[in-house]
């Protein structure tokens, strides 16, 4: 038996659970509302989008010009530096006390954006690569937007009973990241011990730059209550779910992997950070003053 074709079999299943899944958990937790929130914030909405469509492609392809990745490990990077709005945004904006709706708004509007952005661009800065522009649009369109549309008309048609349902997608969405990643580990175990140290290199490199274009466009949001925080979260978490779509739908196995690894360091690095952030803006608010080592007591 062919263990390495039943795995991506296996993860090409688990990949779209976890896309629709999340997709669907997103749209039950947004309120059509949300997008014109955004919209009425014309220059928060304008940074974001250069921020995520502009200035991260163009970090990701300096990392990797930089760290000289091989060409699949590249795709992965650029693929990552196009795919923005993370539904794991949400989560994190509420444990950093951000304000959820602009964020929520503008995560969805970057979700759509990626939709769009990805297969009219992808063929054009990855032109050794075979991707049908139309088949990724429809790709993306049945299992981003769809799910995504879906969501928001059952929060719409049952206010009472979407905030029960989404909680239990959510958890889903979480089981099928944690089985997506078990098993992209078990058949890319040989590509991780052979890359060395350059993919990881790039990873950490990409979040991080991520975050600081991000944090730098928050100040376009001054007064709309969303700050440089909620901006480089946005920016920074990559739509792992869109780009492991697109990877596992068009590119080869070891661009499948970078965009697990960065996820993982995203994931690792996000969730404390912004844990610190929300506590130390909980103790403000409460007035006390922060412990010994800039944590709250």
């Amino acid at each position: 038996m062919d263990w390495v074709a039943l795995g991506e079999t296996a993860l090409d299943v688990i990949v779209r659970v976890f896309v629709i899944s999340s997709m669907f958990t997103l749209g039950a937790r947004t309120k059509p509302a949300d997008f014109l929130v955004t919209v009425r914030f014309p220059l928060l909405l304008g940074a974001v989008l250069l921020a995520n469509f502009v200035l991260i492609p163009a970090w990701a392809f300096g990392v990797s010009g930089v760290l000289g990745l091989p060409l699949e490990i590249h795709q992965g990077v650029v693929i990552l530096g196009f795919v923005a709005g993370a539904p794991f945004v949400f989560q994190l904006g509420t444990i950093a006390r951000e304000n959820v709706g602009v964020l929520a708004g503008a995560m969805a509007l970057l979700l759509v954006g990626t939709a769009v952005v990805t297969p009219l661009v992808l063929p054009l800065v990855l032109p050794g690569a075979a991707v049908d522009a139309l088949q990724l649009a429809l790709l993306l369109a049945s299992t981003m937007l769809l799910p995504l549309a879906v969501g928001m008309a059952f929060r719409a048609l049952a206010p009472g009973l979407a905030p029960r349902i989404a909680p239990w997608t959510g958890k889903l969405a979480f089981a099928s990241m944690i089985g997506m990643i078990v098993v992209q580990l078990a058949i890319s175990l040989p590509v991780l011990t052979a890359v060395g140290w350059r993919p990881y290199a790039a990873a950490i490199l990409l979040i991080a730059g991520a975050f600081g274009i991000g944090w730098l466009t928050g100040f376009a949001g001054r007064g709309t209550g969303v700050t440089p925080v909620g901006t480089a979260i946005l920016a920074s978490q990559r739509n792992m779910a869109a780009g492991m779509l697109v990877a596992t739908s068009s590119f080869g196995n070891a661009a499948v992997t970078i965009i697990m690894v960065t996820g993982m360091v995203a994931f690792a690095a996000l969730v404390p950070l912004c844990r610190w952030i929300g506590a130390r803006r909980a103790a403000r608010e409460l007035g006390d003053p922060p412990a010994a080592g800039g944590r709250p007591a």
